[in-house]
């Protein structure tokens, strides 16, 4: 940073990626869409993959990892600023931002850590700031230039990672087993097959020639 904040000053400093680490949390306000690209672990770094065609790791069938980048702005609580950063945004934090107008949202990103291994991003939606309260978004282009040192990049690859399943919990009535189960009220402890049964037949239900319980009358 160049400049500390004297409330009313102006603050700068050099515009970079914010890669979310393990046991960090982040306050962002994005500024624009997300932009994809593919990259290839190689030599212990990410290196952008430039296309189908034109790179020799794709041809050589080598893994890929999605990575998204976004005009954003940091909050530093301490110089009571935002300022201007390129959010990477990975394969799991792109879903829960998906189809959202994120121009002015606000999120706050955490990667928990879990023993040594780092935890998926996770990002909640905060709130959404007015239009007269954002800057303009920077142009990440550059930004991601400097990253990779100029390596050739391709731009607006969408996520591969197939979209999550999310549907309605269905609130119909509960399975009548459950009343022979907890006929003699809750309990903490185990119940042998045998007891099991037993409740099962006293609460009406029992075994077909198949072995199958059904309900009611033989």
């Amino acid at each position: 940073m160049n400049d500390t904040n004297g409330r009313g000053n102006s603050v700068r400093r050099r515009v970079e990626v914010l890669n979310i680490k393990a046991n960090t949390r982040h306050i962002v306000r994005l500024l624009g869409p997300i932009e994809g690209m593919l990259t290839h672990w190689r030599s212990g770094k990410s290196t952008p993959c430039p296309g189908v065609g034109k790179c020799l790791s794709h041809e050589r069938e080598q893994s890929t990892i999605w990575k998204g980048y976004a005009p954003a702005e940091e909050w530093f609580d301490e110089l009571q600023a935002w300022l201007a950063c390129v959010l990477e945004v990975t394969e799991c934090l792109e879903e829960e931002m998906r189809d959202r107008q994120l121009r002015g949202q606000i999120w706050c990103l955490t990667r928990p850590q879990d023993d040594k291994k780092s935890a998926p991003v996770q990002g909640f939606f905060m709130e959404q700031s007015e239009e007269n309260e954002l800057g303009l978004a920077v142009d990440i282009v550059p930004v991601l230039e400097r990253l990779y040192h100029g390596k050739p990049m391709q731009l607006g690859v969408a996520n591969p990672i197939v979209a999550k399943q999310i549907r309605e919990g269905n609130t119909s009535a509960g399975p009548k087993c459950l009343v022979a189960l907890q006929s003699n009220g809750p309990t903490s402890e185990p119940i042998t097959h045998a007891e099991m049964e037993k409740k099962m037949i006293a609460a009406g239900y029992f075994k077909d020639s198949k072995g199958k319980w059904c309900y009611g009358r033989k």
